[in-house]
């Protein structure tokens, strides 16, 4: 179990600095949205896949790793509508 909380405690940190850096600057330049729509589609499947293996440590991982990726969607939303 400890390798998937390592494993799953590394995957969240990679959303931290986005998220921090998209409200920091007040822009979302270089964020591709194909890397967005590629990063949502992994976590769905990392989740399924937890789920069936009853992995619960990578389970609350990945979903707080979802959590984190909407609220980066959610800082670059309220960024592009921003004056």
């Amino acid at each position: 179990d400890i390798f998937g909380w390592i494993g799953g405690i590394l995957t969240l940190i990679y959303n931290i600095p986005q998220i921090v850096y998209v409200y920091r600057t007040k822009t979302v330049k270089g964020v591709s949205n194909l890397s967005m729509f590629m990063r949502f589609i992994s976590y769905f499947f990392y989740i399924v896949h937890v789920w069936i293996k009853k992995d619960w440590s990578l389970f609350y991982t990945y979903c707080f790793g979802l959590l984190l990726f909407t609220l980066l969607i959610i800082t670059e939303e309220v960024v592009q509508t921003m004056p």
